[in-house]
């Protein structure tokens, strides 16, 4: 009875570490671009 909500948490905790990093690459890029156009900016100020 305990092995099953064990597992399932490892299933869970798994699959958001999947997200986690599947996702960042797309977000880095954005973050990226996003932090380079504000240090333009600083720059021209």
């Amino acid at each position: 009875m305990h092995v099953f909500p064990y597992y399932s948490f490892l299933v869970l905790f798994y699959f958001f570490l999947v997200l986690l990093l599947h996702r960042p690459k797309r977000h880095a890029t954005r973050v990226r671009s996003q932090t380079r156009q504000v240090g333009f900016k600083m720059k021209e100020r």
